[in-house]
């Protein structure tokens, strides 16, 4: 009984400490976000003129950033080019009856979508890394 609940904790104390202990820490507060974050966000980019009267909200969103909306903006463009091409694939057959969707477009749109998402920034940082 107790000595195998000393176990189970002394084996996640030697989870959270170290290397990965410290990259789930730091992790975990780029996903920190409630709807009321959402919201604001949205807010600002549908509608950034005029500007709010008090600029704190403005301000805290940019000291808090979120990996939630890159995310969500990447598989929205990766399941939109997927049903795109194949909606493209079905008009330009023309045979309704026959036609199969090919799902390694998902695939392929999510290597390129979720490649660009990764590649980009580092390619960015490296240049300016060696200039």
């Amino acid at each position: 009984g107790a000595s195998s609940s000393d176990a189970a904790s002394s084996s996640g104390a030697d989870l959270n400490s170290g290397i990965s202990g410290w990259l789930l820490s730091s992790a975990q507060r780029l996903f920190d976000v409630s709807t009321d974050d959402v919201l604001q966000r949205l807010r600002l980019v549908l509608v950034p003129y005029p500007p709010p009267p008090d600029n704190g909200a403005k301000e805290d969103l940019r000291n808090r950033p979120d990996f939630y909306g890159p995310f969500w903006v990447a598989t929205t463009a990766v399941l939109f080019l997927a049903a795109t091409g194949n909606f493209a694939r079905l008009v330009e057959t023309g045979d309704h009856q026959n036609f199969k969707a090919d799902y390694s477009l998902v695939s392929l749109a999510a290597a390129m979508v979720y490649g660009c998402l990764i590649a980009v920034p580092l390619i960015a940082r490296a240049s300016l890394f060696i200039s």
